[in-house]
């Protein structure tokens, strides 16, 4: 039976009425068939986990903060969700700067 490991946090879960618990190392094994109906709600297959989510914790004040410097109107009565869509939106409209002196050593002039 094929091994995959589960999203961060789950520890149990039931699909076709079958309940499946998650191993102490974030694995459980499924069936062949199941398989294709786990990977899309985050599970992996392989033989090494997969790495770590960044996950990064911002207050409400800091969020519309950043959002009225991208020139987003933002308001306190705004939910979580819709702050960060407006977030990612204005992010993605905003032009890409080019990263300075990625590459090559210090001081040698390259990525400038």
């Amino acid at each position: 039976m094929p091994k995959l490991f589960a999203p961060e946090g789950v520890n149990s879960f039931s699909h076709a009425g079958h309940e499946f618990t998650v191993a102490e190392d974030g694995t459980v094994e499924v069936a062949e068939h199941v398989v294709e109906h786990l990977i899309p709600h985050g599970f992996v297959s392989g033989e090494a986990p997969p790495a770590p989510s960044e996950k990064i914790t911002i207050g409400r004040d800091d969020m519309i903060a950043v959002l009225e410097a991208l020139g987003v109107a933002a308001n306190p009565a705004m939910r979580a969700d819709k702050l960060v869509a407006a977030l990612l939106a204005a992010v993605k409209k905003k032009p890409a700067k080019a990263a300075t002196g990625a590459t090559g050593a210090a001081g040698d002039g390259a990525g400038k």
